[in-house]
């Protein structure tokens, strides 16, 4: 068994370390296990959310939304409501409920604009109940095969991508919560 386990580990490094083709939709795959740095120059471990080893299978495990964002996007900016407008009521309901789930939102822009970044989305009020990573390198882009933003992902607590939404999409509300619907449902089922 415990070989099996370490193979597993093995195959989920892997998966963290290698990168999708450009453009290519990631729905039914396992996501990407990338690592972003917060505004406060911390490091997070994208896979620990939603897949954290043998050693800690009793705890529970996180639904996550991830959108790549950039502050000099237009149709990033044009197309944020219609994201919060899904996301927000999704996290308020799994919150009293209890259930994990949370939503990132990883700006692509370079570290020399973190400050106008962060003041915008204070301004906004969008860094309320979301957390904003940095991939100024591009490098967590590349692994989820990103070549133009917005780009939603949508991920089960079982490592599953169950929406990969790209553009600015006239049903885009529809795909995010159908998306979201089925990770929240799978995570149930694990």
């Amino acid at each position: 068994m415990k070989k099996y386990l370490s193979l597993f580990r093995i195959a989920v490094l892997f998966l963290g370390v290698m990168s999708v083709k450009a453009g290519t939709n990631l729905v039914g795959t396992l996501a990407p296990a990338p690592v972003f740095v917060t505004l406060s120059g911390q490091y997070q471990v994208f896979s620990k959310l939603y897949y954290q080893g043998s050693e800690r299978l009793n705890e529970p495990r996180t639904t996550v939304v991830l959108r790549f964002t950039s502050l000099y996007c237009l149709p990033c900016h044009k197309e944020m409501p219609a994201f919060l407008d899904v996301v927000r009521p999704v996290a308020e309901e799994a919150k009293k409920k209890g259930i994990p789930f949370r939503f990132f939102l990883v700006s692509m822009d370079p570290l020399s604009v973190k400050e106008d970044l962060r003041k915008f989305m204070l301004e906004k009020e969008i860094l309320i109940d979301s957390q904003l990573l940095l991939d100024p390198y591009k490098k967590a882009a590349e692994k989820f095969g990103v070549v133009s933003i917005p780009r939603t992902f949508v991920i089960s607590a079982n490592g599953r991508v169950t929406a990969d939404i790209s553009g600015v999409a006239d049903d885009y509300r529809d795909l995010l919560k159908a998306g979201i619907d089925e990770a929240l449902k799978e995570g149930k089922a694990k």
